[in-house]
């Protein structure tokens, strides 16, 4: 005669194979949840997000920085990628300086030594060699009514980064003829950090261009 079917232990077994089942996909998706926590937590280094540099940013700030996530900024027709760097394990000591990546994938890097009010611009040049270029923030007479960040308003005819358009000095009396430089600004966030002269086809001579009053010899 069949033994009577023991609807209680199947159920037993049921209830204990779905709380099996429950624990593990539990266990699952802590691990995807600490996982993509940790992702977040994660300190970006140079090597991670600007590779080229990463020599660069060790010798400066020995693995002790943090990059932050960047912003972007529209200037006429550029547009610049801008991400802020901080000293620090936890990037908590402080600003370091800035990536500036423009629209044209030039990418730079400005050690911003702000007790100096001094900008150190680092970029490799087209054979891999490393250019390093200092900038005086306070030869810019609008520095620091406009600070050296990137939210900072622009000066007027100034550009948010990299050469700005020519410009004119004022008009000058040489040689009994009326003329005026002719020269070009570099911007950083606005604040005019180095000249350039406008020279002759030559290469030698500086660009002088007409201007009033006119000089009348006897």
């Amino acid at each position: 005669m069949a033994k009577p079917i023991n609807y209680f232990n199947i159920m037993k077994k049921i209830l204990a194979l779905a709380g099996i089942a429950f624990f593990v996909l539990s266990c699952s998706n802590e691990d995807m949840d600490t996982s993509a926590t940790n992702d977040r937590s994660i300190k970006k280094l140079a090597r991670e997000v600007y590779p080229e540099f990463d020599r660069v940013m060790t010798d400066l700030y020995n693995s002790e920085y943090d990059i932050a996530e960047g912003r972007t900024y529209q200037d006429l027709d550029k547009e610049f990628y801008v991400s802020e760097v901080y000293l620090g394990v936890e990037g908590d000591k402080g600003l370091a300086g800035y990536f500036v990546t423009d629209s044209n994938r030039r990418t730079v890097y400005l050690d911003y030594q702000e007790a100096n009010d001094i900008v150190d611009q680092y970029e490799y040049n087209a054979d891999n060699t490393l250019s390093i270029i200092r900038f005086d923030l306070t030869l810019d007479p609008n520095y620091p009514r406009n600070p050296f960040n990137p939210s900072s308003p622009v000066a007027t005819n100034g550009k948010f980064f990299g050469w700005g358009d020519y410009e004119r000095g004022p008009c000058e009396e040489i040689n009994g003829e009326w003329s005026r430089s002719v020269y070009q600004n570099y911007y950083a966030f606005g604040v005019a950090v180095s000249t350039r002269t406008t020279y002759e086809l030559d290469g030698v001579t500086p660009l002088r261009e007409p201007c009033g009053p006119s000089v009348h010899v006897d």
